[in-house]
């Protein structure tokens, strides 16, 4: 017997959706709700609705927004690298600067 991921229904456009719960419901129905949002700027933007137009421009607005997404997570790693970097040899210049040498016991490990 398999198990069936929980899902919620929600109104998307008119239609009613069945959607797996990502995070938790609230997460859910905002990302519902952002969907909507741009299927509405679309139809305002164009006087007819192409259902594959809209796909592959979704997809790709999506797309866009996780590779931006991607990009900052990895600038913002780099710089916490930096970061770091500079307190450890902040700390070495310290430890150099005030003798600081370690415990006999914590040399044995």
């Amino acid at each position: 017997m398999t198990s069936k991921a929980a899902t919620t229904r929600v109104i998307i456009n008119k239609i009613p959706v069945d959607l797996p719960i990502y995070l938790d419901l609230k997460t859910t129905h905002s990302i519902a709700q952002e969907i909507e949002a741009s299927m509405k700027a679309f139809e305002e933007e164009h006087r007819f609705v192409d259902t594959q137009l809209f796909a592959i421009l979704t997809a790709f607005e999506y797309a866009v927004q996780k590779h931006k997404s991607e990009a900052k997570q990895e600038h913002d790693i780099q710089a916490l690298i930096r970061e770091l970097d500079a307190i450890a040899t902040r700390l070495t210049e310290l430890e150099e600067r005030f003798h600081i040498a370690p415990l006999p016991d914590e040399e044995q490990r």
